[in-house]
């Protein structure tokens, strides 16, 4: 961390939680629930109001993930409520309630609320696999929606580096890198300039109140 006196840090403010332990970001706008946790998966279900620029705006909505794929592990979408639209490979493509919408390791996707349906999205989100590797999980979400509200409230953008090392972090690869590069980005970017020379980390203890290790 010989750099990080040069990175920008902003403070990182605490997340409102219900009271059932529901994450609450963006004004409320954007709710985390995690429902399961064990060595065999994570599944959350995750929240977005509609008519919202957090949440509500289709694709451009700021919460919804750059186009992206998960290098080992599998993610399993399934609709509660409201409409998900969805990109696949290049394909878009609408999921409703009663659908299940399974994105394989390697496949490039990303997804929000379908801003013409009558609700906003409910959707649980289901990861597995990845062997003895951390992947995605309950830190990765707190983590990422905590420190972009943080930043959003005090009327500053996330840097590209913390963003990669959350991303590197959970074997998360940005789509459209040019020439298959994202793997790359993610370690020079997010973790050796991010993470080791500007001291940007993975996860903050302020996000971690319950997060298994």
């Amino acid at each position: 961390m010989a750099l990080s006196f040069l990175a920008r840090k902003p403070k990182l403010l605490p997340v409102e939680r219900d009271a059932d332990g529901t994450w609450v970001f963006f004004d409320g706008t954007k709710r985390i629930s995690d429902l399961s946790i064990s060595g065999n998966g994570y599944t959350s279900r995750h929240m977005f109001a509609k008519d919202s620029p957090y949440t509500g705006a289709g694709r451009a909505s700021v919460v919804t993930p750059p186009y992206h794929y998960h290098i080992y592990q599998t993610e399993i979408f399934e609709p509660k409520q409201g409409v998900m639209c969805y990109l696949l490979e290049g394909k878009e493509y609408k999921a409703k309630v009663g659908d299940v919408v399974t994105v394989q390791p390697g496949q490039k996707h990303t997804f929000w609320s379908d801003q013409d349906a009558e609700e906003g999205l409910r959707v649980d989100i289901t990861v597995r696999g990845g062997g003895d590797r951390k992947g995605l999980d309950e830190a990765f979400f707190h983590n990422l929606f905590g420190y972009m509200d943080s930043l959003r409230q005090q009327g500053q953008s996330p840097s590209i580096f913390q963003m990669l090392a959350f991303m590197d972090s959970a074997d998360v690869v940005l789509a459209d890198i040019p020439f298959g590069l994202g793997r790359l980005v993610n370690v020079v970017v997010g973790r050796w300039i991010g993470r080791y020379l500007l001291g940007y980390q993975p996860s903050y203890k302020i996000y971690n109140e319950g997060v298994t290790q």
